[in-house]
């Protein structure tokens, strides 16, 4: 594969292994994720280096992430998860979006669980961004890192497929018809016009 600039966007603590199966995946690749240190505000320097990439990953489990004080303080409830993907997004970055599925996920990694103890967590945002991204990209599950580092690979091998052009479209001819698909042709032919000849197989 032909080496890319890649962001890898997640929560942390929740998905360590995941982020570290996935990094180990695309060697070889130049890869950026969140939290790096910085002189930059944490949510100007993830959005800055999402935008510097090729590709878009977003690992996604049942937490919705860190919301910066000055995001809350401007009545704008999004993590810094939800800032990356916009950013991409917004840019036109392809978005590879991976989601956890909730019976592989620990309770004490969810949004839900963790509420109890920490009444400042909604855990409707994580259920909206899930849904979100479900309705704005085609996500794959995953339950391990193991799966979701081949998922990853598998996607991006998709991606890097070189599209067709319109020539090379318009002169793919059709597969050979078969003595078994020219038969059930007859059949249903010889029911619409009484007396039609049979297909002949060349």
């Amino acid at each position: 594969m032909t080496p890319l600039k890649i962001y890898i966007s997640s929560t942390l603590k929740d998905l360590e292994p995941e982020r570290a199966a996935v990094k180990a995946a695309l060697e070889g690749h130049a890869i950026k994720t969140s939290y790096v240190a910085n002189d930059k505000p944490v949510p100007e320097k993830c959005v800055a280096d999402v935008l510097g990439c090729d590709v878009y990953i977003g690992i996604v489990g049942w937490r919705y992430g860190y919301i910066p004080e000055e995001a809350r303080s401007a009545g704008r409830h999004k993590s810094i998860t939800e800032m990356e993907y916009e950013a991409a997004r917004g840019k036109g970055i392809p978005c590879l979006v991976f989601l956890k599925e909730l019976d592989a996920t620990l309770p004490s990694m969810m949004d839900a669980v963790a509420k109890m103890s920490d009444p400042t967590i909604d855990p409707e945002r994580i259920v909206a961004f899930r849904a979100r991204l479900s309705n704005e990209c085609t996500p794959a599950l995953f339950t391990k890192p193991e799966t979701l580092a081949t998922a990853v690979l598998k996607a991006m091998s998709d991606l890097q497929q070189p599209e067709p052009d319109e020539t090379e479209r318009g002169n793919r001819k059709p597969p050979p018809l078969t003595p078994a698909t020219a038969a059930a042709f007859d059949l249903v032919r010889a029911s619409l016009v009484p007396g039609a000849a049979p297909l002949t197989i060349t």
